[in-house]
């Protein structure tokens, strides 16, 4: 699965997002849990160009955060306030 995570995040720095989109959403799909994955799907969201993806993204990772009974990391809200500017 961290190669998967990796491959996509190569991918998004080469550009190639539709690549790094397959990857990042096979690893949402089968650990729907992992906070790198959900990071670089909002990231390459905004890529795209669409505010609309990346809050659709992040409440996303929210309702998954709320199945473990945790809050949504720092990390993932900052980045989310950061791309939104």
């Amino acid at each position: 699965m961290a190669a998967r995570v990796d491959a996509a995040r190569l991918a998004y720095r080469m550009n190639r997002y539709r690549e790094a989109k397959e990857l990042v959403d096979r690893v949402l799909r089968e650990d729907p849990y992992r906070e790198q994955a959900w990071q670089l799907a909002i990231r390459l969201a905004h890529a795209s160009g669409s505010d609309d993806a990346v809050l659709a993204l992040y409440q996303r990772y929210v309702a998954r955060m709320r199945d473990l009974g945790v809050p949504p990391s720092d990390e993932v809200r900052r980045l989310v306030m950061q791309l939104r500017r």
